[in-house]
């Protein structure tokens, strides 16, 4: 008896050799489970063993936005923003300041991180382009569906706006954070730069 099984860039061919009288469903039963040991096999190969390894992935959402995840402490980050000109979504988790992400056009600029595990989070240290804006940020608790609101105008900043947000009286346990940021006065076309997000623990 022999049959061929398509998998995603490969064909599998599986034969069996006994009398006439073996049951076909046991055979089946075998054949499920030589392809799943194939594909088993394929993934491995495929990706190896990137279990102390961090996790990454990017995409484009339907709206328009980038949807990032990443592995992040004991669980899965994923942060949803607005569109780039420059840079890419890891760029402002990399402590390094130089590196950056530019908004398109957006202003307000989204940054709406959710967690697969909700995390005892503080607040927020971010580092900006130079700009007078507005930070709003929502602060959403593991318990309850309506967030907590922060918010803070800056003016008058350096060259690189360092910002250190406290959650007060927040959530004991953040299961999302929601962030606009709204540049003040913005000239004709409008490019929000983040260099980097931290969450205080």
């Amino acid at each position: 008896m022999l049959h061929t099984f398509d998998l995603p860039k490969m064909k599998v061919r599986v034969s069996w050799m006994g009398s006439r009288s073996r049951n076909h469903i046991g055979a089946w039963v075998f054949g499920l489970l030589a392809v799943l040991l194939v594909v088993f096999g394929f993934t491995r190969f495929a990706y190896g063993n990137h279990g102390d390894q961090a996790f990454e992935v990017e995409k484009i959402d339907p709206a328009g936005l980038v949807v990032y995840e990443m592995s992040q402490g004991n669980g899965m980050v994923r942060m949803t923003h607005s569109p780039l000109d420059i840079g890419q979504s890891k760029d402002i988790f990399d402590a390094d300041l130089e590196s950056l992400i530019r908004g398109r056009e957006a202003n307000p600029f989204i940054l709406d991180f959710a967690f697969s595990q909700p995390r005892a989070i503080q607040g927020l240290v971010m580092d900006f382009g130079r700009m007078d804006f507005l930070l709003r940020v929502q602060v959403y608790g593991a318990e309850s569906r309506s967030p907590t609101l922060y918010e803070s105008e800056y003016r008058q900043q350096p060259p690189i706006p360092h910002v250190e947000m406290n959650f007060v009286n927040g959530p004991p346990q953040v299961k999302r954070i929601y962030i606009e940021i709204e540049q003040l006065n913005p000239p004709d076309e409008v490019h929000i730069h983040v260099r980097e997000v931290l969450f205080k623990e």
